[in-house]
């Protein structure tokens, strides 16, 4: 593995002094590295051969050090990047078999050169910057220098194996000294250390040592180990990881890589000067206690195949990630095959041999990103699928598919909102109005209602299917979720489910997302589609939508809110029908907000959340609900606090509210602790035990209640009611346990069905009080308690406050490690490259008067 992290002129002062008197006990396995070694920032290390790699000793060391000291301040962490490499834990134990030791250490030393080689070519970049034009260009200097300084024991006095490399922030440009920018240092940590352990695992087959795989607890990290090393040795010898996860359980650090990392920062003690022959005694003596290891090395085997399949890794890796992106990098690429060939120990110039050979066929060039300094790629599966889906919202429709005309829509719309007026004292929106009058009377056969959260878009829906309902037009709801279509179905009386079911009615013999409509048949009556969470859609479920719409003829109203969280998957497709700037279907932006009082803090939070304030880089987005803010350091104390003021609400307000987290860790945490103190408390009975499936797909047994609030998990159309009804069940519906008899569970939902299941044929469930955002998309609560842990930055975007926030109609409370970090997470929207991220959008060909229909062909919806 490898990890960066900036340094001071103090601390890289220690990495040399404090381990010299133990850890150097081979000839020149200090060195300097780097084409900085033939440029006057090398001018003051002996270099007589004029090379790029020369052995390091303490005097040069430190001559550059002081060399420097002018311009860094001793406190400063900008004098260098520690670029940290550790092998697997097997080879140090391994290296203590002296016939094994040297070529281990000679595998991780090619194997760090190589990694070395790479960012000085790719990623010591200088920022040029030019006060004319106010312009910032990237300048890849190829000049860097590297300290490499190798120690091999941890701060708990096991055997680790590892080179510091600081890579000092200066390089040479036209013949001047200048600063390098570190952000593409860091920003690519996770491909360096992926490059580092292929290039180690390749070098250490090439010394025909035995490899195993290894994977991690977790199942997410695969990795290898040296064969003949038992996992108990690597697990008695592991006692710094052991350390940090004890620390960051202690202390509330998250479980996370980011959380490790800061708990290792944290726990960091000093290392003890002991003597390393006297430590290698101590460690022989625990192997030996431990069974001892036997590693024999293997024949050399012949690979005639072996560039295929880096061929074979390569597109499959291709196509792995045009199903996550529209378009990628190169780096991408690399990250996505060093992955998927990690036991091979595929090298730098094998995976860019096989980069180009698919440059050729598989790779398109669409841009460059500027914010990470590489070009990008599509498929031409992905530029097909943006075509066609171009080609059809923008080709002008001859068919009028409108209801009503402008006239009409707007009286029927007036008059309804009257009616409510004098009968419910209240009345339809601006927004509200508009929407309606658009999908009714505009003969666009494709139209987008953007709204924000709580500006009531069920309300509105209901009211549009009352008038199609006149004018004889069938409308089938549609949702992203099972939750969402639920909604639809019982508060806006449109019959709906999730868009998969629905396409996989169309197509019924084709297999999951994999659809066939060739033998759909246009709709004997005019249809109207109404596809809720459109935010969600990828630019493959928006394809197969607008191919399906079309064999049926019917016409599709995109309702969404592109504020929220973004979709799993290749695009941004409601975005990019909507953009205000060019967009490419007629879309009315309902902005007015009904959920939260008028003129409440929590709305005008929401309001700045969404957008609606220019000023939000300046202000903080959450400084109406300042007060409500909790900043609680460390992990179980925040914990505590959520639970504590979860409890103070009545059983009744419980009911109405919902915690809200990004990580199902955090989740299953809370959730467990408020079961047992319901039941602790005596507001749950009846305690059985049940099986059920977790995030991870493993089956666990733990306890439930009568009076417990759960969450479905996945959805099953097949469940019946009470009275023996098929109602189904939605991945994301809440309710609460009514009945356990045996394996049978009775349930009542939040829309007051009452369904049985046998939890031994159905096991998707779970409790339900805290739930992740991503499931709380399209839940009404009164009041939202809201955990935010500021070091799990890819989850906590602005668009993840946003849906938390707005959950909530009374009431929000934000319990967080770092107040300051997340209002800076809070004003970051997270961004999705689709293919308007390199290209300007085709624009609409036709004029559009939304007001005036008749403008439009001669055909009627009542075609």
């Amino acid at each position: 593995m490898l990890t960066t992290s900036n340094v001071s002129m103090i601390q890289a002062g220690k990495y040399y002094g404090k381990d010299d008197y133990y850890a150097r006990t081979l000839t020149k396995e200090d060195f300097w590295f780097g084409n900085g070694l033939l440029s006057p920032l090398g001018d003051s290390i002996p270099n007589p051969n004029q090379t790029t790699i020369v052995p390091l000793t303490h005097p040069d060391y430190e001559a550059i050090r002081n060399s420097l000291k002018e311009e860094f301040p001793p406190d400063s962490k900008k004098l260098a990047i520690d670029i940290t490499f550790s092998p697997p834990k097997s080879v140090p134990i391994a290296m203590l078999n002296p016939t094994l030791k040297y070529d281990l250490i000679d595998a991780h030393n090619q194997a760090v050169k190589r990694v070395l080689s790479f960012i000085e070519e790719n990623h010591v970049i200088w920022r040029k910057h030019t006060n004319k034009d106010n312009k910032t260009e990237h300048i890849q200097t190829k000049n860097a220098l590297f300290a490499c300084l190798q120690h091999r024991v941890s701060r708990e006095q096991d055997p680790q194996l590892h080179t510091h490399c600081l890579l000092f922030r200066k390089t040479m440009v036209n013949g001047k000294i200048m600063t390098i920018e570190d952000r593409f240092i860091h920003s690519n940590q996770y491909l360096f250390s992926l490059m580092y352990d292929n290039e180690l695992c390749r070098a250490l087959q090439e010394r025909n040592i035995p490899i195993r795989e290894a994977n991690s607890p977790d199942h997410k990290n695969n990795h290898f180990e040296i064969s003949g090393v038992s996992d108990v040795l690597i697990d008695h010898f592991s006692k710094r990881k052991h350390q940090i996860q004890h620390y960051q359980e202690t202390h509330g650090f998250s479980d996370t890589w980011e959380g490790a990392h800061a708990a290792g920062l944290a726990s960091r003690k000093a290392k003890p000067p002991e003597d390393l022959l006297a430590l290698e005694k101590v460690w022989q003596q625990d192997i030996k206690e431990l069974g001892g290891f036997s590693v024999q090395k293997i024949s050399p085997t012949n690979e005639p195949l072996r560039a295929l399949e880096i061929d074979t890794l390569m597109k499959s890796s291709i196509d792995a990630l045009q199903e996550k992106a529209y378009a990628f990098s190169k780096s991408d690429v690399m990250i996505e095959v060093y992955k998927q060939g990690m036991m091979m120990g595929i090298t730098l110039p094998e995976l860019e041999n096989a980069f180009d050979n698919h440059l050729q066929s598989h790779l398109i060039r669409v841009g460059f990103r500027h914010l990470n300094n590489e070009p990008y790629y599509t498929t031409p599966k992905n530029m097909a699928r943006a075509k066609y889906i171009d080609n059809i919202l923008l080709t002008p429709k001859i068919e009028d598919y409108s209801a009503l005309s402008p006239e009409i829509a707007t009286e029927q719309v007036e008059s309804i909102s009257k009616e409510l007026k004098e009968s419910q004292g209240w009345e339809l929106s601006k927004g509200q109005k508009e929407a309606v009058k658009l999908m009714l009377s505009t003969s666009d056969k494709y139209v987008a209602i953007e709204g924000i959260a709580g500006s009531g878009k069920t309300t509105m829906l209901e009211q549009a299917k009352t008038l199609y309902d006149t004018q004889g037009v069938k409308v089938i709801g549609m949702a992203f979720t099972g939750k969402a279509a639920e909604a639809m179905e019982s508060e806006a009386a449109i019959p709906s489910q999730t868009i998969h079911k629905y396409l996989n009615q169309l197509s019924p013999s084709t297999p999951h997302d994999n659809w066939d409509f060739s033998a759909v048949k246009k709709a004997d009556n005019p249809e109207v589609w109404i596809v809720d969470e459109s935010s969600m859609l990828t630019d493959h479920l928006l394809s197969n939508i607008l191919e399906a719409s079309e064999k049926r003829n019917a016409k599709v109203v995109f309702l969404g809110d592109p504020n929220q969280l973004l979709p799993i998957g290749t695009g941004n497709a409601f975005a990019r029908m909507t953009q205000e700037s060019n967009e490419q279907v007629p879309t009315v932006r309902m902005r007015e907000i009904n959920r939260q009082e008028e003129g409440s803090n929590l709305r005008k939070t929401v309001e700045a959340l969404s957008g609606k304030f220019d000023n939000i880089e300046k202000t903080s987005p959450l400084a109406y609900i300042d007060e409500n803010i909790k900043e609680i350091p460390q992990r179980d104390y925040r914990i505590n606090s959520v639970i504590a003021d979860f409890f103070n609400y009545t059983p009744e307000e419980q009911d109405k509210t919902a915690i809200l987290v990004a990580r199902n860790n955090d989740r299953n945490e809370l959730n467990q602790r408020i079961h047992e103190r319901l039941v602790k408390d005596k507001h749950l009975s009846s305690e059985r035990v049940l099986s059920s499936i977790n995030q991870y797909g493993a089956e666990e047994a733990k306890p439930y209640s009568v009076g417990e609030k759960i969450i479905f998990t996945k959805n099953d159309y097949k469940i019946k009611d009470t009275n023996g009804g098929t109602v189904g069940i939605k991945n994301g519906q809440i309710g609460k346990i009514i009945d356990i008899n045996g394996p049978k569970v009775t349930v009542e939902t939040n829309t007051k069905q009452q369904i049985t299941f046998n939890s031994r044929e159905y096991k998707h469930f779970d409790y339900g009080y805290a739930m992740t955002t991503f499931k709380a998309q399209g839940l009404t609560v009164d009041n939202a308690l809201i955990m935010h842990d500021s070091t799990q930055r890819s989850s906590n975007t602005r668009n993840k406050i946003y849906v938390d926030v707005s959950r909530a109609k009374k009431s929000v409370k934000i319990f967080t490690d770092d107040k300051e970090a997340l209002v800076k997470q809070a004003k970051r929207f997270q961004q999705k490259i689709t293919a308007s991220t390199f290209s300007p959008r085709p624009t609409q060909n036709k004029e559009r008067n939304l007001n005036n229909a008749q403008n439009t062909k001669t055909k009627t919806l009542e075609r």
